[in-house]
């Protein structure tokens, strides 16, 4: 008995640790050196696919995912033909790997998932790792200098900076923020869990703050997201909001600006003043670098071409066509003002269809706003990694709804 139940916690280690090595490969997407075009997302979706081949593992598509992939192969059609004229393939790949990547990978790993715990212990742990890696940078630069060597990233600020990080990803600035942000974001949701004992919801919270402290030194959209879902989720539960005002009150006390020099003594030409200044922007809404130059940003007038679509994303020169860095205007250049409309309403129905009989009511409309707040910065839906966490959530709990829960504490 003893050694049955020992052999499958191992083999439920091995399992957890490759399930783990998936959603890590599929957020991060990274592009590495040697090997370019072949991400670990690309390579993960092909890899599962043969597994759920070797496997035998059945995967049902409801009426309404049918249907939203009906509707996404009918945009990448439109795209297709709108790319024929401008010449410009972006806007196609972009809903095609948003299919492929966001949407069928969730579908992909689910199988394999037993509870809605694991995998969210599995996005925590993932952005945990990826948050030790982002700190370890932005205090050795050299290390991000080692990085820069191996892996190809597509950031707008220079591997150099020394006010930012990077990490084992090919994403950076606002959009590797973003994905830290998917670890808050477990975490808060795993919080809510009722365990068995005090020691695992420390860990839970210890590896959320890695995860949060982590996307400071990444960029600020992430911080925006994470603030909106703590304050949102959590904002009627007396007991956070005491905590939080303890919390709140600690740090003023020990003056982080001293600490923050402390910290990166080592760092020649560092102005924590500076720093401190670019953290505390991103909370002045009124008077902020990013909304500041979001709202100078031109949108394109509504014509014929824009109303059909004309199938521009960049340029000859790689530069942004449209002008602007929101998603939605983007797409609404591209794809034109009726299609635009026709992806956001479907994926918008598409999500709300998962609402009605959970039990995670609250949590899921949360997350709905998110993914549609995200786009308002840059095409975070084409960065695919928020949208493959969000269908993963709303797949498993649509899973968790249909037989019993199971807790998956002892894997800490």
């Amino acid at each position: 008995m003893n050694k049955n139940l020992q052999r499958n916690n191992s083999l439920f280690n091995y399992s957890f640790f490759l399930k783990l090595l998936y959603i890590f490969f599929v957020i991060y997407d990274i592009d590495f050196t040697f090997s370019p075009s072949f991400t670990t997302a690309r390579i993960s979706i092909v890899t599962i696919i043969l597994i759920l081949i070797l496997k035998r593992k059945k995967i049902e598509f409801q009426r309404r995912t049918v249907n939203f992939l009906l509707v996404l192969l009918f945009l990448i059609a439109c795209s297709i033909l709108q790319a024929a004229f401008s010449n410009d393939f972006t806007q196609t790949s972009r809903l095609f790997y948003f299919t492929v990547i966001s949407l069928l990978g969730a579908y992909f790993i689910i199988p394999f998932i037993r509870s809605r715990n694991e995998l969210l212990w599995l996005f925590l742990i993932a952005c945990s790792i990826q948050g030790v890696i982002v700190l370890y940078g932005f205090f050795v630069p050299a290390f991000k200098l080692t990085l820069e060597t191996y892996i190809i990233y597509g950031a707008n600020f220079g591997i150099d900076n020394l006010y930012r990080s990077v990490g084992f990803s090919s994403s950076s600035g606002a959009a590797l923020s973003v994905i830290q942000c998917i670890g808050v974001i477990s975490a808060g949701l795993l919080i809510t869990t009722n365990f068995r004992n005090g020691f695992t919801k420390i860990i839970v919270i210890v590896l959320g703050l890695v995860c949060f402290v982590s996307i400071f030194v990444v960029g600020r959209t992430g911080l925006w997201i994470s603030f909106i879902f703590i304050s949102v989720m959590f904002g009627n539960n007396y007991r956070f909001i005491l905590s939080f005002a303890v919390l709140t009150i600690f740090f003023y006390y020990i003056n982080l600006n001293a600490l923050l020099e402390s910290a990166t003594s080592g760092l020649s030409d560092f102005s924590v003043e500076y720093f401190s200044g670019w953290l505390g922007e991103s909370l002045d809404v009124s008077d902020n670098a990013t909304v500041n130059a979001l709202n100078e940003m031109s949108i394109p007038p509504l014509d014929w071409d824009t109303l059909i679509g004309t199938g521009k994303i960049s340029d000859s020169n790689g530069l942004n066509s449209s002008g602007n860095d929101m998603g939605y205007i983007q797409t609404y250049y591209s794809l034109g003002l009726i299609l635009t409309f026709v992806f956001y309403f479907s994926l918008l129905l598409f999500l709300k269809s998962f609402v009605k009989n959970s039990s995670n009511i609250k949590a899921l409309y949360i997350l709905i706003a998110i993914v549609f707040f995200a786009d308002l910065k840059e095409p975070m839906l084409f960065k695919y990694a928020l949208p493959f966490f969000i269908f993963s959530i709303f797949l498993i709990d649509k899973k968790s709804n249909l037989k019993a829960k199971i807790s998956y504490e002892s894997i800490i």
